[in-house]
């Protein structure tokens, strides 16, 4: 989908990566969210009669997808009320880590901001392995800032001190060891 088109549509990924992103009228990207297997996206909308998204999704991977348009969510949920106390968690999850992202963006701290987007992606896309996590990175350096809300020079120069200070190491473009989360956590 790409922000500005109409349309009440729930999004549910099966398989794959997908970003959320806004642009500004400059062109630069803030990724809102990423979305993986078993996520869902688009369900604001499904409540709302053709409201403009506010958001695109790029597909990271290759994706497999289903849809499902209001008229059949308002028949499931008729039929189904159960499904909508699932449906009103996961809305209530992604309020709070908008939020939280809001929160981030705000501060002018950027070590806060870049130490906001490693927990982030250690969080869904970390693996714990003898007290350490290991994150493959399912999205480029650019994209990372663009999460923080940072350049790419400072990206990489904030993920470099971490690495001097031994808090992370990198293992080539795409794996982040992280040594200490609790680190992160406190910051």
């Amino acid at each position: 989908c790409h922000e500005g088109a109409k349309t009440s549509m729930l999004f549910v990924v099966n398989s794959g990566k997908v970003k959320l992103s806004k642009f500004n009228v400059e062109g630069k990207e803030q990724i809102l969210n990423i979305i993986s297997d078993g996520e869902i996206f688009g369900e604001y909308y499904l409540f709302m009669d053709f409201e403009p998204y506010n958001f695109s999704a790029i597909a990271l991977t290759d994706v497999k997808i289903c849809t499902l348009i209001k008229q059949d969510m308002d028949y499931i949920l008729l039929k189904y009320p159960k499904i909508s106390h699932k449906i009103l968690q996961e809305v209530s999850k992604k309020m709070i880590g908008a939020e939280n992202l809001a929160q981030n963006l705000s501060t002018i701290n950027t070590d806060s901001k870049v130490h906001y987007v490693l927990k982030e992606l250690a969080q869904k896309y970390g693996t714990e392995h003898e007290k350490k996590i290991r994150l493959e990175l399912p999205i480029t350096r650019e994209e990372m800032a663009n999460y923080a809300g940072v350049t790419r020079e400072t990206m990489s120069r904030k993920l470099s001190a971490l690495e001097q200070e031994g808090i992370i190491e990198t293992v080539g473009n795409k794996i982040i060891i992280i040594n200490d989360i609790e680190y992160l956590e406190d910051y």
